[in-house]
């Protein structure tokens, strides 16, 4: 990965803040917010690696796990806010994470509503189609 690759990152239903789902859709910050099971590792796709679409179908249908569709931010961008980006291929080749360790807990929330931030001005890159 380079400096402008980017990570995709899935948005669950319960994180798009609307009454539907469209471009303008407020994304929580929770979206860039790793979990206590997270380790501080932030899950995303690398964009090398899967487009958009095809990192949706992925989690969907094999990971069998719930999206609305795919943001991203660049490593750079990750760079910027001090946050390494590692590609370790577990569980699967192109699994990537956003690393948070090391900061505080205020800190972790300030960097992710920067990504969310920019991960909202770049727009949705797949969003599901409704039936």
């Amino acid at each position: 990965m380079n400096s402008d690759t980017l990570v995709l990152r899935q948005i669950h239903p319960v994180l798009v803040q609307s009454g539907h789902i469209a471009t303008q859709a407020f994304i929580s910050s929770q979206a860039f917010t790793p979990t206590s099971k997270d380790e501080g590792r932030l899950s995303v796709y690398n964009g090398a690696k899967f487009s958009a679409e095809s990192a949706f179908e992925h989690y969907m249908e094999e990971l069998k796990l719930v999206s609305v569709g795919v943001v991203a931010v660049s490593v750079a961008e990750c760079e910027a806010e001090g946050r390494n980006v590692e590609e370790d291929n577990d569980p699967f080749d192109g699994h990537t994470f956003i690393d948070y360790n090391g900061i505080s807990k205020s800190e972790i929330r300030r960097v992710a509503k920067t990504l969310r931030d920019r991960a909202v001005k770049r727009g949705w890159l797949f969003q599901r189609r409704e039936a």
